[in-house]
């Protein structure tokens, strides 16, 4: 499981520079669509639209939006052009990002990573599904669950699974 562990970090350190390579190669990144926060309607533009919709039905609102004035209309619209513009240039960027990302073997060396991580949890499982003889025995699952990521909770249940791994450890004299 060590040697497992070691190769993950050793890929994750590779991963993380060939990262940074493909980032530079892409060039500046853009806003992300998530990121975008569009500007509060104006006021007189909202006393607008509430006295608007006070003059239209239910039902006409859900016929069509061209029961919007106008001014709020070319807003709405002029807000929707805005995101469909970041959007637009993060797709660009996305794109560009990917295809450096696939030069430089991040891609390949990914699918390599995620293999390692997955055979690291298989054996981790594994180790837990044997039923412990002794505390020495304890100790090596609470290892491996450590080592798999199962004691990283957080809250009161991670600090209790923190202490009852601690002394486990404690009392198998750091045996495992």
């Amino acid at each position: 499981m060590n040697a497992l562990k070691d190769r993950m970090d050793m890929l994750a350190k590779t991963q993380s520079d060939l990262d940074k390579k493909a980032e530079e190669a892409a060039g500046e990144q853009p806003l992300h669509p998530s990121a975008h926060r569009p500007p509060d309607m104006p006021d007189e533009l909202i006393e607008m639209r509430i006295k608007a919709r006070d003059r239209v039905t239910f039902a006409d609102m859900l016929k069509n939006a061209d029961w919007y004035p106008a001014p709020v209309r070319a807003w709405n619209e002029a807000r929707a052009a805005e995101a469909a513009a970041i959007k637009a240039t993060w797709d660009e960027y996305k794109a560009r990002l990917d295809e450096q990302q696939r030069l430089i073997g991040w891609t390949e060396k990914e699918a390599e990573f995620d293999d390692v991580v997955s055979d690291h949890w298989d054996i981790g499982r594994s180790i837990l599904e044997i039923p412990a003889q002794t505390v020495e025995g304890m100790a090596v699952k609470a290892r491996a669950a450590k080592g798999i990521g199962l004691l990283e909770l957080t809250g009161e249940a991670g600090e209790a699974l923190e202490l009852i791994s601690a002394d486990i450890m404690r009392l198998a004299g750091g045996a495992a």
